[in-house]
């Protein structure tokens, strides 16, 4: 064992470069692009088809077209905020870079010297993603950012930012250079996009824990009333366990796509029109579960599920539009905040780099996967380059840098889900079999 680990250890680096490098370039699904054709470019910028960096990480190689950005120390200006909004973008940097994101609210944001987001990034000529939510301030309220998130993981949240100005949200850098693509924007709107019709029926009845609601319905009746909103509280009163089934119709003000979020404390699930939205799941309260369906104008039937267990309980579903916030269906104190939870986290121990590595063995699931990887190792090491293998496969499926591994859902309580997650970005690989040796 010792052997593989060290022989995947020399080549985890190359292999993740070499694979990111073919990825084609993606679309911002959930985001309308921004085309970069329409954007100002000043002096040093360019519009080009792609780049590749060179072997040193000191330059890029362009190559003719019109769908990366590539450019240096002089303001690039990606948009002029009128309202709240939602910006996600994909850039890559030179070796040494610092490239810094000015907020329309006058804050500089340097990828490079902000120790949360330094410790994020990936290396120098792979692409990074930044998704940011910001809230535009006004003469009697702070602009906020909302959210920032970098190569998916959250960094910023909440921030309450000091000024009042409503200037540019513009991209440079400091030294080196960087190339942008994906743009994706969207305004986020307040409006109001469904709203129950009349109240909802609920039925409360003896025991926890029920994963079959079929089992469920057969239980003893303790109470059966109506709620105007969706709300746990109902159950107060009551034994310690219970379930309960809402029933309710939910008028889709237009016809389109809405998304759906359920939060809970249990066991949830959510039907509309008979067809099942969102399968019943096991999850804390800040684990929300989501899924987008048509919806015509008018009135719909709506189920939700809900089955206390040992968790913290709490129920909250939001409903939303593209370009909408998530609008509560819920009574505000029937989604609680989720108790802090510390985090277990595991980190090599800093000494011999070919020596003092961590290995654990657990449960591993990949985004888009539905089930999870039951014989997986997990390897850290001190030099802050970690993996993923599949021991079914032999396969390497995930490599990422910084800390090494929070091990909180597999040693926290009761260890549910069971998981380990990275506690840096994570670069995934295709699950295919490689010879080590």
């Amino acid at each position: 064992m010792n052997k593989l680990v060290t022989s995947i250890t020399r080549q985890v680096a190359a292999l993740s470069l070499g694979w990111l490098l073919s990825v084609p370039l993606y679309a911002q699904s959930d985001l309308p692009p921004l085309p970069l054709s329409q954007l100002t470019k000043p002096a040093g910028w360019q519009l080009v088809g792609s780049v590749s960096p060179n072997a040193d990480g000191t330059s890029m190689q362009p190559k003719p077209g019109s769908n990366v950005l590539v450019g240096g120390s002089e303001p690039l200006t990606l948009l002029t905020p009128t309202a709240d909004f939602r910006l996600r973008f994909d850039l890559l940097m030179t070796l040494n870079a610092d490239v810094v994101v000015n907020l329309p609210s006058g804050q500089p944001i340097s990828l490079a010297h902000s120790q949360e987001i330094s410790r994020l990034l990936k290396a120098p000529g792979l692409w990074q993603t930044v998704d940011l939510w910001y809230k535009i301030g006004s003469s009697k309220e702070s602009a906020v950012l909302e959210k920032l998130a970098i190569n998916g993981v959250t960094v910023r949240e909440g921030q309450m930012l000091a000024g009042k100005a409503l200037g540019p949200l513009t991209l440079m850098t400091k030294s080196g250079n960087v190339a942008i693509r994906n743009v994706g924007y969207r305004v986020m709107t307040p409006r109001t996009v469904a709203q129950w019709v009349g109240p909802l029926s609920y039925t409360i009845v003896e025991g926890g824990y029920i994963q079959n609601p079929d089992d469920a319905a057969r239980k003893k009746v303790l109470k059966q009333d109506t709620t105007s909103v969706l709300n746990y509280e109902v159950s107060y009163g009551q034994p310690r366990q219970y379930t309960i089934f809402f029933t309710g119709k939910l008028n889709a003000l237009q016809a389109g796509d809405y998304r759906f979020d359920l939060n809970q404390g249990g066991l949830a699930a959510l039907w509309i029109d008979g067809k099942e939205v969102l399968p019943i799941n096991h999850l804390e309260l800040g684990m929300p579960n989501s899924n987008t369906i048509p919806l015509t104008a008018g009135p719909h039937e709506v189920k939700v599920y809900f089955s206390r267990s040992w968790f913290r309980p709490g129920l909250g579903l939001y409903v939303s539009q593209a370009g909408t916030r998530p609008q509560p269906l819920h009574a505000p104190t029937s989604l609680p905040e989720p108790d802090p939870v510390a985090v277990v986290s595991v980190n090599p121990d800093f000494g011999d780099a070919q020596n003092q590595v961590q290995r654990i063995r657990s449960f591993v699931q990949l985004p888009g996967e539905k089930t999870k990887r039951t014989h997986s190792l997990s390897v850290g090491s001190p030099v802050g380059l970690h993996y993923t293998v599949d021991l079914n496969q032999m396969a390497l499926i995930q490599a990422w840098k910084g800390d090494f591994a929070n091990t909180t859902e597999m040693w926290y309580e009761r260890g549910e889900p069971q998981l380990l997650a990275p506690l840096g970005a994570p670069v995934y690989l295709p699950a295919q079999t490689r010879l080590w040796y």
